[in-house]
């Protein structure tokens, strides 16, 4: 099941001698263009919104000298002083003293509305720290700039593209005539117009920023690339990444079109050697892992009792989520008593799913966890999840892995073949999941605490005093 003509065309030229009797399209073409206008219809009325609201609410700070710029997701759940990507405010206060850096967050709002962005404003007024907005530097008039750009791109000629050994030039610019992903796109000109009017203000030392290698951040990019080519960059890729998840992933292409950081920084040799792949001319480096400071900490044991804890980590994708929750519903059917499970649900979710969520276990014995999940998995026995971070992150502490595999497209695993069988399992349905959690209370597996510790040292680079300021300090 393929959405566009392009697609079916890439599929029947590359896997013709495969048994693909009849390709059907997912969607109405026109349709779907018609219903992305109106959605950069809405984003655009949206940001004058938060324009409005920041002129009138917001208060007013002067942009002057040397500025450096780090930049992540705000969730409307979180505090502006607070975050879960690079915890910076603690580990930049660790060496704070000894280098002559401050930083200005530039946020991303996640999943916000009107009455969040009011108290996010309120926050950024009485907070000790330096804050910028893009409200801040653009006018109406850019953003019906980007408006028009965002509504009608430009006719693009891509001479060559065949990265990953597949011709997908025609599918690109189907995308593009389609207007496929209208928020990231119109994201991705507000950050080039912001660099670009905020150069003209000041002088852009650094920019740190947290890289998946989405669109909006390319926008970012290129607009340093062009106006502000003095600025260093350094995009921090702090998890591992996913096998097949090819963003992630940087191209000799995208370096050449000045859409990458001077500089990515891996938190581990291991995931060095999984993301340069694609590129020669590429710079990185190996950082500290700021987001999982406990796991060198953590004392790894055998569980004290009969009765398990399994945290169950709840995947970004909504029907991921639905169909473990449901899978696990039915074992407790199945299995009274034994395992104990805890669940905390994706924080980039938006609000409307975790209503949904809680409506399905709300007559189950699942429990919602709201502290942190780092302190939850140094706590537990066993863990669920999607193919994430956490996964790695868990088997680095001791705990054995239940990955969830949707069965749809390709498997996206953050765990490298090196690693033992032992060690996890993967899981599509409940007999799967039955068997495994079955055989993990029956064996009460002994673990081998020696080669744990070294899939800390393989996975996570520990952090120490010189490399947080060789890091924050570029």
């Amino acid at each position: 099941l393929v959405e566009t003509n392009e697609y079916k065309n890439i599929i029947l030229k590359y896997f013709k001698n495969k048994n693909i009797k009849k390709i059907f399209f997912k969607k109405n073409l026109l349709i779907n263009k018609i219903k992305n206008i109106f959605k950069v219809l809405m984003i655009f009325l949206e940001n004058i919104s938060y324009l409005t609201l920041s002129t009138i609410l917001q208060r007013r700070q002067t942009i002057d000298g040397n500025l450096n710029l780090i930049h992540f997701d705000i969730h409307s759940k979180n505090d502006i002083n607070s975050d879960r990507y690079f915890h910076f405010y603690k580990h930049f206060a660790k060496i704070k003293k000894d280098i002559a850096v401050t930083y200005t967050i530039l946020p991303r709002y996640v999943d916000f509305n009107f009455s969040k962005y009011i108290k996010f404003i309120k926050q950024i007024n009485i907070s000790k720290n330096k804050c910028i907005l893009f409200e801040n530097i653009l006018s109406p008039t850019d953003y019906l700039y980007i408006l028009y750009k965002s509504l009608f791109p430009k006719h693009v000629i891509i001479n060559n593209y065949n990265e990953f050994k597949f011709d997908i030039r025609e599918l690109i610019k189907e995308e593009i005539v389609n207007l496929k992903s209208p928020r990231p796109t119109f994201n991705a000109y507000v950050y080039f117009e912001f660099i670009k009017k905020l150069s003209k203000k000041t002088n852009i030392l650094r920019l740190l920023l947290w890289h998946e290698n989405y669109i909006p951040e390319k926008g970012l990019l290129l607009s340093l690339s062009r106006y502000s080519k003095n600025t260093k960059s350094k995009g921090y890729q702090g998890f591992a990444p996913q096998n097949f998840l090819l963003n992630l992933f940087v191209t000799e292409t995208e370096k050449q079109a000045n859409i990458t950081p001077n500089i990515i920084s891996c938190i581990s040799k291991k995931n060095l050697n999984v993301i340069k792949k694609y590129t020669r001319s590429q710079k990185y480096e190996i950082s500290p892992s700021l987001r999982y400071e406990l796991i060198h900490d953590h004392q790894i044991n055998l569980p004290s009792s009969d009765n398990y804890k399994c945290f169950i980590y709840a995947p970004y994708d909504k029907e991921e989520t639905i169909n473990i929750l449901q899978l696990i519903i039915k074992y407790n059917e199945y299995n009274k008593g034994g395992i104990v499970f805890n669940i905390k649900f994706h924080p980039g979710g938006p609000s409307k799913w975790l209503r949904i969520y809680n409506k399905i276990i709300s007559n189950s014995n699942i429990n919602i966890i709201k502290r942190a999940s780092n302190i939850t998995l140094s706590d537990c026995d066993l863990v669920i999840a999607g193919p994430s971070s956490v996964c790695i992150e868990s088997i680095a502490m001791g705990k054995y892995v239940l990955v969830y595999d949707r069965k749809v497209g390709s498997f996206r695993s953050t765990i490298t073949q090196d690693l033992s069988k032992d060690l996890y399992c993967i899981f599509s349905d409940f007999n799967e999941l039955s068997s495994n959690l079955n055989r993990y209370i029956r064996n009460k597996r002994k673990i081998n605490i020696v080669d744990f510790n070294k899939i800390k040292l393989d996975y996570f680079e520990k952090i120490t005093e010189k490399n947080l300021h060789n890091f924050f300090y570029f």
